[in-house]
């Protein structure tokens, strides 16, 4: 199985991960999305996700398919 993996969206303070099984008849399998919240730990509010972090997720689009697993 292939796993194809990238940022579907991204938010101030979420993000969603997309993920696309492919078998190997190249038939896809399932497709999977994750909703990721970065929160404050003590009070559990959201915060805006770091700077870094944001950028490194944008460099990862869905669309493009850039990261295979």
């Amino acid at each position: 199985i292939t796993i194809e993996m990238g940022t579907d969206s991204t938010k101030n303070t979420s993000f969603v991960l997309k993920y696309r099984f492919i078998n190997n008849s190249s038939d896809l399998v399932a497709e999977v999305k994750t909703i990721h919240v970065t929160i404050n730990p003590t009070d559990r509010k959201p915060i805006s996700i770091q700077k870094d972090i944001l950028a490194c997720l944008k460099k990862i689009p869905f669309e493009d398919k850039n990261l295979v697993l």
